[in-house]
């Protein structure tokens, strides 16, 4: 970019599972607060797309390195980002880069047992993908052969979809939602939440399976 000599060094990747998070923790509290607002998003969603310094965001979004920093430090607080790869500007002033997390967040509601069944599934699912894009999807998941089910869509578009009463079926129904490239699902009644899941390596992961 203009006015940026070469990194110090590659952006890191991590190769962690989901990270699975209960919705009565202070973790939960945390993430929720950090995504609260619009301009935390909107940095989650461009930094998902590309390591930026804090510089850059704040040219794109056309607001100031204070706004952008205050909501960077409270999304790397919450784990959703981090520093990844450093860079220098033309007069050797060192800027620190930010990217999303690879780790897939799951806000989770259910027993301990059911958390660990979850993370297992989302593992055998998700294991080695990348996060590539912004991507938040719902899923309410009953255990114990019990009924559940899921809306998807944005905002008030959100439509009835099947559900399953196992973490697996959840996974399948998460799949099925990947699959149309939907970026949001909302959720009667709560259940599992991930966010920062790459739509279309999910996608590709999918259709193997299928």
């Amino acid at each position: 970019m203009t006015g940026l000599l070469p990194s110090a060094s590659e952006p890191s990747a991590s190769s962690d599972g989901p990270r699975v998070v209960g919705v009565d923790s202070d973790d939960a509290d945390q993430l929720l607060s950090a995504l609260g607002s619009e301009t935390a998003r909107d940095i989650y969603a461009a930094v998902h797309d590309t390591p930026s310094t804090p510089s850059e965001l704040a040219a794109d979004m056309e607001t100031s390195l204070q706004n952008i920093q205050y909501h960077l430090d409270r999304l790397e607080g919450a784990a959703l980002v981090q520093e990844c790869d450093t860079r220098y500007s033309s007069k050797g002033r060192e800027m620190s880069v930010y990217g999303a997390r690879d780790t897939p967040v799951v806000l989770f509601a259910g027993s301990e047992e059911d958390g660990e069944s979850v993370r297992a599934a989302l593992s055998g699912l998700f294991g080695g993908i990348g996060a590539v894009s912004l991507a938040t999807v719902a899923v309410q998941h009953v255990g114990g052969g019990g009924a559940s089910g899921v809306q998807i869509g944005t905002g008030a578009a959100a439509q009835a979809a099947p559900g399953a009463a196992t973490s697996w079926d959840a996974v399948w129904t998460l799949m099925q939602v990947a699959r149309y490239g939907l970026r949001e699902a909302v959720v009667a009644g709560g259940g599992l939440l991930v966010v920062g899941l790459g739509v279309g390596a999910v996608i590709a992961k999918a259709r193997a399976a299928w």
